[in-house]
């Protein structure tokens, strides 16, 4: 295929994401829930680890996740969320990957209460000035989380999640903020800050979110 035919077939294929959209996101319209449930997302953050007892502690997270509106009241989803730490004498990566099932409530004409269960794996490798090999652990993690979500107009949706997550690699409980503009019909930018009090130290930190409604 030359050149000129490959651009064309590329431009061709630009409607090609708005047109599915269109044709699958029926469903988030018949139910008319204050927010969005079905969409896909992709999140960057950072923040500091409290207490910092060793100098110049980082860490910076990722995410990908995506969710499904089955009917009226229950959703299906997949996460996975990495987790770099760093600091002047040892630098450690958590990586997770969960399924989800969550059941919805709507309490208010603008605001619902859901329920989320999450399933899945989590892996530990942490590497140390002193130490030659870096040390790895893995093992199964659950969580279960609260939040209110809340449609402040019909762009701007808001929500507050709180969340414990177990693992023999470490115990959280986190509290979140996050809000999300839609700028059109399909597409949000936003925000969120997240309080993280864990068994091996507390996080703190912050980020921006993109999501893809469908």
């Amino acid at each position: 295929m030359d050149i000129k035919a490959t651009r064309l077939f590329l431009v061709c294929l630009l409607p090609l994401p708005v047109v599915a959209a269109d044709v699958i996101s029926s469903g988030y319209r018949e139910y008319q829930t204050p927010v969005n449930y079905n969409f896909f997302q992709v999140s960057l953050g950072g923040g500091e680890i409290i207490p910092d007892d060793f100098p110049n502690s980082k860490v910076s997270v990722s995410s990908l996740n995506g969710q499904l509106m089955l009917n009226e009241s229950w959703l299906l989803g997949v996460n996975y969320k990495g987790r770099f730490t760093n600091n002047d004498e040892s630098d450690a990566r958590a990586d997770y990957l969960t399924g989800m099932i969550g059941y919805r409530m709507l309490v208010e004409e603008n605001t619902d209460i859901v329920v989320q269960g999450r399933l899945g794996y989590a892996w530990l490798e942490s590497n140390y000035d002193n130490v030659d090999e870096v040390i790895s652990e893995a093992n199964f993690t659950s969580a279960i989380n609260i939040g209110a979500y809340h449609g402040f107009t019909e762009s701007f949706e808001g929500r507050f999640v709180v969340e414990y997550m177990d693992s023999k690699i470490s115990n959280e409980t986190s509290f979140e903020l996050a809000g999300d503009y839609y700028f059109n019909s399909h597409f949000s930018f936003g925000g969120y800050g997240k309080y993280i009090i864990a068994s091996r130290s507390d996080i703190n930190h912050f980020g921006i979110t993109a999501k893809f409604r469908f």
